[in-house]
Formats: structure tokens, C-alpha cells, sequence
């Protein structure tokens, strides 16, 4: 019985192998035919070296042009916002103190005023100094339905921002 596994298994080899030179003849003629080769580009890297070199966006693509063929845009990371200082945390607590001694003034999407006790201590806070920035977060959090979160505005003294504050099972 032994024997005939074995032979088994050799003939499913065999068929394998010879199956796979079919294949192999078919990429090496499509490898033949095509010989050009796609160059991609990260876009916020080639931008952040672009600005390192003091060079406008337009001045990038420029360089970029007859040089790349694929352009990569990608959703940048909430730790990215961060650390290029558009977003900013907040301590709940600092925020429930600033609310309440009137230093930051927060009001709801529809325009109504939040006191300082209807801010969840349990719930991560950011101030983002960028509107764009702002919305472009909302958009991503409501389409991953990552969790409950609330959207502000927040002004400090002539200073307007944006302001999220967040329960989620993990930071955003």
C-alpha cells in the first residue's frame, strides 16, 4: 500500500511540474513583450523633500514629470497630524478647567454651548488647527464607524479651532 502513495505522490509531481512550465512559458513571453517598468512616487515624501529643497508643490510635479509614472496618495496617520503640530491632544480634565474659567469657549455642530460638565472625562481630546484637516478626520472617523465621538469648535481668546473628543476602545 506504501508503494502505491508513492507513486501517487510522483505523478501529482510530475503533473505539477509540468503544468507550471505552461506557465512559466506564458510570463516569460508576456516579460518579453512588455518591457517597460512602473516608478512610483510617494506623494508626502516627495513633497516633504520638496519643501526641504524649498520647492513648490508645482516645482515638485515638475521634477517629477517624465520621471515617475505612478503618483501614491495615501491616507496620512493620526500620529502623522500630531507630530506636524495640526493636531494637538487635550487633557480632558485641562479642558473641563479652561471650559469652566471661560479660556476656551466650545460649542456644539449646531451652535450651542457646551458646559464644562458635558465634558466626558473618559473621552480623548485634540484641538486641530486646521479646518481641512478637521474635516478630513470627521470624514475618516465616520467612515470606520471607529466609535463614539463628539465634533466641536473651540475658541481661545481670537484663536478659532476645531476640536474632537473621542471614546474609543483606542486612541484615533
Amino acid at each position: 500500500m506504501e508503494r502505491r502513495w508513492k507513486m501517487a505522490l510522483l505523478a501529482i509531481m510530475a503533473i505539477a511540474l509540468i503544468a507550471s512550465f505552461f506557465v512559466i512559458v506564458e510570463r516569460i513571453a508576456a516579460e518579453r513583450d512588455n518591457r517597460s517598468a512602473a516608478v512610483a512616487v510617494d506623494w508626502l515624501q516627495a513633497r516633504d523633500y520638496g519643501k526641504r529643497q524649498g520647492l513648490t508643490e508645482a516645482q515638485i510635479l515638475e521634477a517629477l514629470q517624465g520621471k515617475a509614472n505612478v503618483l501614491l496618495f495615501k491616507e496620512r496617520l493620526f500620529s502623522e497630524l500630531i507630530s506636524d503640530g495640526l493636531v494637538s491632544p487635550y487633557n480632558a480634565g485641562s479642558l473641563r478647567l479652561d471650559v469652566a474659567t471661560g479660556q476656551i469657549v466650545l460649542k456644539t455642530q449646531n451652535g450651542a454651548a457646551v458646559a464644562a460638565t458635558d465634558i466626558a472625562t473618559d473621552a480623548q481630546y485634540y484641538l486641530f488647527s486646521s479646518p481641512a484637516v478637521f474635516d478630513t478626520v470627521l470624514l475618516n472617523l465616520e467612515a470606520k464607524r471607529l466609535g463614539e465621538f463628539y465634533a466641536y469648535t473651540a475658541t481661545a481668546g481670537n484663536e478659532a479651532f476645531s476640536c474632537c473628543g473621542s471614546i474609543f476602545p483606542y486612541p484615533i
